[in-house]
């Protein structure tokens, strides 16, 4: 049974529905670092010769730290999971984006400890998988809408490894000027916030957008087990279902909200909640990359031919304290979720010398990008 919108959401019936607009691509992963260098196309005053060779001088050593800065982000971005390409191998690929995100991670909770990091952090080691497994079927125009633990998604999304260190890292040439910090982004085509219960609605509003665009694009929100005690989530559950939006809904139970087991937080079953809805649910409890993204590309399609919510649970675990320190789990529990954590499982499957090469490969890029992060103003 179609639903037809409600008449203040549909746009007006004398107007023509305009063609969707196109959407521009997003910026070249270099452009929110690069903003102070600027280079002039042009010059309008007469120059003496000394005065030209100095500019032409200055010129060079600008395009030449440019193409620098470009380098690194294009090593950055070369392992984005939507085109994980590593050696011809979607395999190794995925390994790669899945290794860079835990280093990153590890590397940020170690600055912290520094004390240059700017405002708080929320780690996502043990569900790389997820983000990774996800975010390799999306393509240009979704939208992500992610919440406090964003690291891991917006790296698959972007590439933008340095971009997001400078921010962290309060600089002005982070990929919101150093103002978001680490979980309020703003990127194209992809948003964070820290307001659990928020970032549901806000991302059926952006499916809700698309629909009435005639966009033949998706809103992706990744959401944890301890969102769904709020209750804006479950208003937004009626509308998805009622309007039909084109939104897919990715539920990280962890199985941890903060300090609280989930056993303890939430009653009854997960998927029930959203099959009360009317929703089709596809639930997994896996840290293996590739069973994710078995079930993440039929949502995914499933969203893009029907237009309509649908959503996937997956049973994970966070191997890191919630924030920084505050971990009160029992240590023999989290030592046995060591033994099936995503990097570990999807090893199993690579010849040693070949993730070995991309864990060395990893850590020289991290090295590069913490290194100019710093020297960033």
């Amino acid at each position: 049974m179609t639903i037809t919108l409600p008449n203040f959401l549909s746009p007006e019936p004398e107007k023509e529905n305009p063609a969707a607009p196109a959407i521009p691509l997003p910026a070249e992963p270099e452009a929110a670092i690069t903003g102070a260098t600027t280079l002039s196309k042009a010059v309008t005053v007469p120059l003496g010769e000394g005065e030209a060779a100095t500019l032409s001088q200055e010129a060079a050593v600008n395009e030449s730290e440019a193409a620098a800065e470009s380098a690194v982000a294009a090593e950055g971005a070369a392992w984005v999971t939507r085109q994980t390409v590593v050696a011809g191998s979607r395999e190794l690929g995925l390994y790669r984006g899945m290794r860079f995100i835990r280093r990153f991670e590890e590397t940020l909770l170690g600055l912290f400890e520094e004390g240059i990091l700017n405002g708080t952090t929320h780690a996502c080691i043990g569900q790389e998988a997820d983000a990774a497994g996800v975010i390799e079927h999306l393509r240009e125009g979704d939208h992500i809408f992610s919440n406090h633990r964003c690291h891991g998604h917006y790296l698959a999304w972007t590439g933008d490894a340095l971009g997001l260190m400078a921010e962290i890292m309060g600089k002005e040439a982070g990929v919101c000027a150093g103002i978001g910090g680490s979980q309020h982004i703003c990127a194209e085509g992809f948003m964070s916030n820290g307001v659990q219960g928020g970032i549901l609605p806000t991302a059926a509003g952006i499916a809700l957008a698309k629909k009435l665009k005639g966009e033949d694009t998706i809103s992706v929100v990744f959401m944890g087990d301890g969102t769904l005690g709020e209750g804006a989530v479950y208003e937004t559950l009626n509308m998805a279902s009622l309007w039909e939006l084109p939104l897919l809904i990715v539920l990280e139970d962890n199985e941890w909200a903060q300090s609280t087991p989930v056993a303890l937080n939430t009653a009854g079953s997960m998927r029930a909640r959203f099959e009360a809805f009317g929703l089709p649910v596809s639930e997994v409890e896996s840290t293996d990359v590739l069973e994710i993204s078995s079930h993440a590309e039929e949502l995914v399609e499933a969203v893009r031919t029907t237009g309509k919510t649908h959503v996937l649970v997956i049973h994970t675990y966070r191997l890191c304290h919630h924030s920084k320190s505050d971990d009160h789990r029992p240590e023999e529990e989290v030592a046995l979720r060591w033994q099936t954590e995503p990097l570990a499982v999807h090893r199993q499957r690579l010849a040693e010398a070949d993730w070995q090469a991309i864990d060395a490969s990893v850590e020289e890029e991290l090295a590069g990008i913490v290194a100019k992060a710093r020297a960033l103003p």
